[in-house]
């Protein structure tokens, strides 16, 4: 974290490690997500410490996946590892909306490289991240991003079996 914010803070022309990058994306929020955190959110405490640690995490999230498409880091955000735990993160510090709207950014930039636009900038968008989107946005009860999300599953061929519906 300090070597991330030092190169923020001095807009030195060095880039963060990508070991760097990761590790952010893993232990964002850490207080406020479980150990193998795979995008379920701990029991909310609404405490000022709680609401802050997630805050901070969900925004610190955010600003490692803007870093790394300022920087056109193709290794990180062709790394479907990468991706999934940064939806996962901002699912389990209860940043449904961001997670929804990065989950479309994903699919919508992963879209753009089939048409030839930032040609290989983004990884094919998968199954699991788009399931973190179709959770987040039931979490929310917005209906449309669901359905949204649920559109961009089948587009790709993926098909979410619901079994609350059967």
């Amino acid at each position: 974290l300090r070597q991330y914010r030092h190169h923020k803070a001095t807009a030195e022309t060095t880039t963060v490690r990508n070991d760097v990058l990761q590790s952010l994306v893993r232990k964002a929020g850490h207080t406020q997500r479980h150990v193998r955190c795979m995008g379920n959110p701990l029991p909310l405490r609404t405490d000022d410490t709680s609401v802050h640690a997630r805050r901070e995490g969900v925004d610190l999230l955010l600003d490692v996946w803007s870093y790394v498409i300022a920087h056109r880091r193709q290794e990180l955000t062709t790394d479907v590892t990468f991706l999934l735990k940064l939806a996962q993160g901002l699912r389990a510090l209860r940043g449904e909306k961001e997670c929804v709207d990065f989950v479309v950014d994903v699919a919508a930039r992963s879209r753009r490289k089939d048409n030839g636009d930032d040609a290989g900038l983004v990884a094919d968008v998968t199954a699991p991240i788009l399931i973190q989107g179709v959770f987040a946005a039931r979490m929310l009860k917005d209906w449309g991003a669901e359905r949204e999300v649920l559109r961009l599953m089948a587009e790709r061929g993926f098909r979410l079996e619901d079994k609350r519906r059967r």
